[in-house]
């Protein structure tokens, strides 16, 4: 069952992460968990943990409440992220 806050917040971590050219195997490495768990949020089938909310807000470069507005004219964070330092890239995406 999904739940239509889960599913908010999922589907603004998403576009966010898409936004900012952010794959799925480099956000979820990042936040030390499974892509599937990653998609399951990001579906709004799992309830997201501040603890992940934060680690995410880090890695896209954003303010939390970017994942909780409600409001469509919510700005999209820069793209400040450094892959290279920021990211193991020794494993294949």
């Amino acid at each position: 069952m999904i739940n239509l806050t889960y599913h908010w917040i999922g589907s603004k971590m998403r576009a966010i992460r898409e936004s900012i050219g952010i794959h799925e195997r480099q956000a979820a490495d990042y936040m030390d968990v499974s892509i599937e768990e990653l998609d399951d949020w990001e579906k709004g089938k799992k309830m997201i943990t501040v603890t992940i909310l934060d680690k995410a807000s880090k890695l896209y470069g954003c303010d939390v409440t970017q994942f909780l507005t409600f409001s469509s004219s919510a700005q999209q964070p820069e793209k400040k992220f450094n892959f290279q330092a920021d990211i193991d890239t020794s494993k294949v995406y």
